[in-house]
């Protein structure tokens, strides 16, 4: 009977988009908290010279921007859903697991799933919120040797570095902001 329960409650939390924009605005808030911290650093950290620890795992830096990367990641699943909702509906009854195109952590292609077009400068940082949520906020090395240098393809399909200090703190927010109004993403707090 629990199980019953328990997957109702599930399944209602999982077709609920407000609930996912809920986290969200949770995690947002929760990393406001560090942003005047992660200020300061990215003006003042010299990331070439630096041997401090700071520099190796990026300090409170990753730490904000995995909290940036995760909100987005709930904004936009919470569209996916709005969008898919019977599909995610018919897949967690057939598996009683989360829908198998909610897994993904790929802020770049979870935009593109929910109608988001991004421009050249939305999808480096989509690109380096992803790293951030997939291991360079949470962990100090990535799961393969190969992403441990940050080394990403553009469009045009050119290898670069990549780092946090190429985020400017207004241009992710400005991103989060443009993203919750093209896929009409209102937070249930402003009703």
């Amino acid at each position: 009977m629990s199980d019953d329960i328990d997957g109702d409650e599930y399944h209602w939390h999982l077709l609920s988009p407000p609930v996912w924009v809920l986290r969200g605005d949770d995690l947002l808030d929760a990393a406001q908290l560090l942003e005047s911290e992660t200020r300061r650093v990215l003006k003042n950290w010299d990331w070439e010279a630096s041997d401090e620890l700071e520099s190796l795992t990026n300090g409170v830096v990753g730490v904000y921007f995995m909290l940036i990367g995760f909100a987005l990641e709930n904004l936009l699943k919470a569209k996916l859903i709005r969008l898919n909702r019977d599909v995610a509906s018919t897949q967690f009854v057939a598996t009683r697991k989360l829908p198998a195109f909610l897994k993904s952590h790929d802020l770049r292609a979870l935009a593109a799933d929910a109608g988001f077009r991004p421009t050249q400068s939305d999808e480096v940082v989509l690109t380096l919120l992803t790293r951030a949520v997939v291991w360079d906020g949470r962990y100090p090395i990535p799961a393969r040797v190969s992403d441990m240098h940050r080394i990403v393809k553009s469009r045009e399909g050119q290898k670069r570095r990549m780092s946090f200090q190429e985020l400017d703190v207004d241009d992710v927010l400005g991103l989060v902001a443009k993203i919750r109004e093209k896929l009409n993403l209102r937070s249930p707090r402003d009703s």
